[in-house]
């Protein structure tokens, strides 16, 4: 039985234009089982095509590479105690418990390409009108700093050359042009990709702007991009 990668690669993809062929696909695991599908396929010795998960595909348009969080954690404590002016306001063990939350929360804020002021200060709006005890009332002074937090936490991201995943998308989005230009003559193939943030949206567009050719095959989307 042929598997999806077969059936993609019969269907849409051009065997003798590979070196100019572009292919995203969800994640890293996935590109060796395909490039196993594409050398089966061929008979003669051939360039690779580039072969990127969504975030790797991501990270090359934005010119750059999502920290590490152990780094990205750091940044985040030198913001909160830095606006908390507190050094024993919370230990580092506690802070691990809001941060990782938090910081995920920014990626799909930045990501869906909102405002993280505005999201920040509409929640705290709503814990305003939830706050019945003294407990509430002191968690509330955290969501007054949260937004200045996290602008003091961006900045300092910025100035030290690093990215969380929201940034990185960010960058993306701002650079997606110039990358469509440069890759006019390139065939992009898009497998998979059943859930796209709002960016992520936004970035694929323009590489499927001209020439949409699509498939439905087992409930994946299989687009093949033909740039001119």
């Amino acid at each position: 039985m042929d598997s999806f990668f077969d059936k993609v690669i019969e269907k849409s993809l051009d065997l003798n234009s590979l070196k100019r062929t572009v292919i995203v696909i969800p994640n890293r695991r996935s590109r060796i089982f395909l490039k196993k599908a594409i050398q089966s396929k061929l008979n003669k010795i051939s360039i690779s095509p580039e072969i990127y998960s969504i975030d790797d595909f991501i990270e090359r348009i934005a010119d750059n590479k999502e920290t590490e969080k152990t780094t990205i954690l750091f940044y985040l404590y030198e913001s909160y105690m830095q606006i908390s002016k507190k050094n024993d306001f919370e230990n580092y063990n506690s802070f691990r418990k809001w941060a990782n939350i938090f910081l995920k929360d920014l990626n799909d804020i930045q990501m869906s390409n909102n405002n993280h002021q505005e999201v920040l200060n509409y929640l705290l709006e709503i814990k305003k009108i939830n706050a019945i005890n003294e407990e509430d009332e002191f968690k509330l002074e955290f969501w007054k700093i949260l937004p200045k937090i996290t602008e003091i936490f961006i900045e300092k991201l910025r100035q030290n050359n690093c990215a969380n995943k929201g940034l990185i998308h960010l960058d993306a989005e701002k650079n997606i042009e110039l990358y469509s230009n440069a890759h006019k003559k390139y065939n992009f193939l898009i497998l998979g990709l059943n859930s796209l943030s709002n960016i992520e949206a936004y970035i694929i567009e323009p590489v499927s702007y001209t020439h949409l050719r699509a498939h439905e095959t087992r409930g994946n989307l299989v687009c093949r991009l033909l740039l001119e």
